[in-house]
């Protein structure tokens, strides 16, 4: 069957040549989703190389032979967003690649375009529109199904110039555009694109400023429906919406002859994250005096290790031993005066092994349970009596994975604000109510307003910072690009950004002397 007419016949470049023609279509960049297929025996990604360089996001998968078994592990580390085996006569949905999830789909084992047109369907249906696919071994004539949806094709010929060995083009139609703030994605961001626009575009989580503490009538109402919406929406396994919690400044005050233990308390689900999200801000903070200490969920055993043999025969436990160790370090870095996990699971990401289901905030408080996580939280508030606590936002993190943990300790959080100083709470009866007079969350950049506070990290801050996220070094999946960036801010300081998610009247906020006027935003 013929090809369109808007085909180019070329003669089949080299590898090098290749390359350019498909970066002159679709340059690398950190946003792009990209697929590789790659046969049983090769040693690793192809074309994909300079995406992943870029920082995109890059799933590679081995494609077995009927008589070799794949060769999945590698001799040298490779950021790689996941790795999947495509067994014979498989379908691609079946290790968990969806339609119209990839920027970028590649395809290197050889494909006879004219003995099967699923493949080239399925290959088709994995891009989202405006997408590029790369056919480097493909063969024959390209039938009419799957090429309907195909445009800008560039045929690659044999020196014949009779037959195709090679395609290249792009799905029909064009791909909604990130806005500009969503252009840095994390690699390893765990959210699909149409609620990670959604969450974007809607306003930041915060709590009501009408009400003012003393109601404890109206407190206790507001407590009570908060926890009944809580436990419902974790029972039905629904996604809990923030911006429906109850969090108003009505919490009874603090009782004023107990003095406080620490400045800040920062609570936060993974060792790496006082480092990575927080680390300039608690830099800053201890240069100026003041006391903070850590509290954190999990001990990390469900991350991923950057070398996939690190987590040794022992599995998680083995990985989080060394994260354990990697913590302790990047503790006394940044000069956190005392620091506890609370030994909550790590159960990774995902909710499947093919890394296609993104756990939810949900997920982690129904796996954690929500009762157990809000009594741990309101006794280590109340043990530690913090004048101001500091952890994730309950609706939004820093990168905008949007990672299931992050927001179900945002969320659990927000509401051990208030338990922690009710009287009437009886998780921890048996320690007297303590009442944080502040609570701000790490943001990113773009929720900012009058309330926000961006902290400038720079010289012995940023020293310090970058010193404890090196110290987790088996999360250099994660944090590789944040280290190469943080050793280019010799003239513009990086920023951390502060939200003020909930305040009792006329409390103090420590965090104020991190930034001058001109830096609030």
């Amino acid at each position: 069957m013929n090809l369109p007419s808007t085909q180019h016949e070329r003669p089949a470049p080299r590898p090098s040549a290749l390359r350019a023609a498909l970066a002159r279509r679709l340059p690398p960049e950190a946003p792009l989703r990209v697929l590789e297929v790659i046969t049983h025996d090769a040693p690793g990604p192809a074309l994909s190389t300079p995406y992943l360089e870029a920082g995109a996001a890059v799933t590679l998968v081995r494609r077995a032979s009927a008589d070799a078994a794949p060769r999945v592990a590698r001799a040298a580390w490779l950021p790689l967003h996941r790795e999947a085996v495509l067994e014979p006569a498989r379908p691609l949905s079946t290790i968990g690649i969806r339609p119209g999830a990839h920027e970028l789909v590649i395809w290197n084992p050889p494909l006879d375009l004219e003995a099967d047109a699923r493949p080239l369907r399925a290959l088709v249906e994995a891009l989202t529109p405006g997408g590029a696919l790369v056919l480097p071994r493909a063969r024959g004539r390209t039938p009419r199904a799957g090429i309907d949806d195909l445009e800008d094709i560039l045929l690659l010929r044999d020196g014949l110039g009779s037959r195709a060995v090679g395609l290249i083009a792009r799905r029909r139609g064009r791909a909604p555009a990130l806005p500009t703030p969503l252009r840095a994605l994390d690699r390893a961001a765990c959210v699909d694109r149409a609620r990670l626009l959604e969450v974007f575009h809607s306003p930041a989580a915060r709590g009501p400023r009408r009400l003012r503490p003393g109601a404890s009538q109206r407190f206790t109402a507001e407590r009570d429906a908060m926890l009944a919406a809580l436990r419902e929406r974790v029972a039905s396994g629904r996604e809990l919406d923030p911006h429906a919690l109850a969090l108003p400044s009505c919490a009874p005050p603090r009782a004023p002859t107990i003095a406080p233990g620490c400045d800040v308390l920062a609570i936060l689900p993974h060792p790496d994250d006082e480092s990575i999200y927080a680390g300039g801000t608690i830099a800053r903070l201890v240069a100026l005096g003041l006391r903070v200490q850590l509290v954190t969920l999990t001990g990390g055993e469900g991350g991923r290790a950057a070398r996939p043999l690190e987590a040794g025969r022992g599995g998680g436990d083995s990985l989080a031993r060394r994260r354990a160790a990697e913590w302790s370090r990047a503790i006394a870095l940044l000069g956190i005066a005392a620091a506890e996990p609370l030994g909550f699971a790590d159960f990774g990401k995902y909710r499947d092994a093919h890394k296609s289901e993104p756990v939810t905030a949900a997920d982690a408080l129904r796996r954690w349970g929500a009762a157990p996580l809000l009594g741990a939280l309101t006794r280590t508030i109340r043990q530690r009596r913090p004048r101001a606590l500091l952890s994730m936002a309950p609706d939004r993190d820093p990168n905008y994975s949007l990672h299931g943990h992050h927001l179900a300790c945002g969320v659990a959080v927000a509401i051990a604000f208030h338990l922690a100083g009710d009287p009437d709470w009886p998780a921890c009866s048996d320690i007297l109510p303590w009442g944080p007079g502040l609570h701000r969350v790490l943001a990113p950049p773009h929720t900012a307003d009058a309330d926000t506070i961006a902290v400038a990290v720079s010289g012995e801050a940023l020293a310090r910072k970058r010193a404890a996220v090196a110290a987790h070094e088996s999360q250099r999946y994660s944090t590789a690009r944040l280290l190469a960036a943080l050793g280019r801010e010799a003239d513009a300081p990086h920023r951390e950004h502060l939200d003020l998610l909930q305040a009792r009247e006329g409390a103090e906020d420590p965090f104020a002397a991190l930034a001058a006027p001109e830096e609030r935003a």
